[in-house]
This record gives C-alpha cells, sequence and structure tokens, in this order.
C-alpha cells in the first residue's frame, strides 16, 4: 500500500484571497456575536495567523494594537504600580517606539533593528517581576500598554511571517482578552469592541472598508 507523502505546510501554496475575506468575515461576525451576549474561547483568535502572509502587515497589524491600546481607559491602572514620571516615559517610549517600527518598516537597516532592540529591552522592563508557581514562574503584567509595543517590536523584527504570526496572534490575544467571573477569561462580551478593532485593521487590508461597531477607547 502506498504511503501518502506528507505535505509540508511551508511548500503549500498560500491561501486565496476569498479564502483569506471568508476569515475576516468570521472576524467581524465574531464581533457582532459577542455584543450581542455570545462568548467564546480566546483561541478563536487563531486565524490571525494565516493572515499574515508577509511580515509587515502582520508588524502593521500588531502596531495598529499597540496604538489603539494607549487609548484603552480600562488600562489605566499603570499609576497603581508606578511614579507619575515612569507612567509619562512609558508614553513616550510607546511614541518612540511606534516611529521607529514606521521607519525599520519602510526602510530595514542595522542601525534601526539596533534602536528597535534598545526599545524593546526599555518596554519588557516595565513588566519584568515573575511570581514562582507549581513547575514554574509566570510573568506579572502590570503595563498591559506596554506589553503591547513588546508585542509590536517583537513583530516587526521577526524573520518570517511564521514568527511574525505568531506574534501577532499573541498580540491579539493579550488586547481583546478579558475576564468576567460570569464567564471566566476569554473573548467575552465586553471584548465586543476590541474583536472590532482586530476586524477593522483586516477588512481594511482584505477589503479596503472598516466594518461596523466603535473603538475602543
Amino acid at each position: 500500500m502506498k504511503r501518502k507523502r506528507r505535505i509540508n505546510r511551508a511548500d503549500a501554496p498560500p491561501p486565496t484571497l476569498k479564502a483569506q475575506q471568508l476569515k475576516v468575515r468570521k472576524l467581524t461576525q465574531m464581533a457582532d456575536d459577542l455584543a450581542t451576549g455570545d462568548h467564546f474561547n480566546v483561541t478563536r483568535l487563531s486565524s490571525i495567523k494565516s493572515l499574515c502572509v508577509e511580515v509587515k502587515t502582520a508588524a502593521r497589524f500588531v502596531l495598529h494594537l499597540a496604538r489603539q491600546a494607549q487609548t484603552r481607559r480600562d488600562w489605566n491602572s499603570d499609576h497603581k504600580y508606578y511614579p507619575a514620571a515612569t507612567v509619562k516615559r512609558h508614553r513616550e517610549l510607546a511614541e518612540e517606539a511606534f516611529a521607529e517600527i514606521e521607519a525599520y518598516l519602510t526602510r530595514r537597516s542595522d542601525g534601526r533593528e539596533d534602536q528597535l532592540r534598545d526599545l524593546l529591552l526599555e518596554a519588557s522592563e516595565a513588566n519584568n517581576e515573575y511570581r514562582n508557581i507549581p513547575y514554574g514562574a509566570v510573568r506579572s503584567i502590570k503595563s498591559n500598554r506596554m506589553l503591547m509595543v513588546e508585542n509590536a517590536i517583537y513583530c516587526t523584527l521577526a524573520y518570517d511571517h511564521t514568527v511574525a504570526g505568531h506574534y501577532a496572534y499573541q498580540a491579539a490575544r493579550n488586547y481583546a482578552e478579558l475576564y468576567d467571573p460570569h464567564y471566566g477569561s476569554g473573548l467575552i462580551p465586553t471584548s465586543a469592541p476590541l474583536v472590532a478593532d482586530i476586524a477593522a485593521f483586516w477588512n481594511a487590508h482584505y477589503f479596503d472598508e472598516a466594518p461596523s461597531g466603535k473603538s475602543a477607547a
């Protein structure tokens, strides 16, 4: 009996535009369903990985979310953990990172990469505490905004679209996953405007249009 040849995913043809548009429509529908009270496991966002067929596209997606994150009123708890001067520096750091990402995506250079890595190191210092749990340690996230800046830089510096897709998915999770005692953690009704932000980028990319729904300011 002839054995079937295992297909290497790297050798698989790129997805068609129609297939990508169908995934985007599902993201838009998910935002609508959440707005009417539904809830989903956060892994439903994993389709984002396959939407990232180019590193630049993935990086621009995460940059979009990182910028949106700076306006999140529900992420204003930084003052509980950092002095005012540190919070101010975080805001400046985000703007510096966004400008450097834009420059790097326009024209890559070793100097710009070094600058991004320096900014990445500084951004990661905002969340540099870990707590012990059975079988390991978990990172304590005190600044979600700085975490999104990290996501954006990591994605920009990714060496191929598969790695970039991984960081894009992680950024989407960090951006849209919420907790409520009634639902637990995941994509819950209050995640609706956040998933709409995610869908808005991909609608603009694959359809040149934005879905209905308000941004999560």
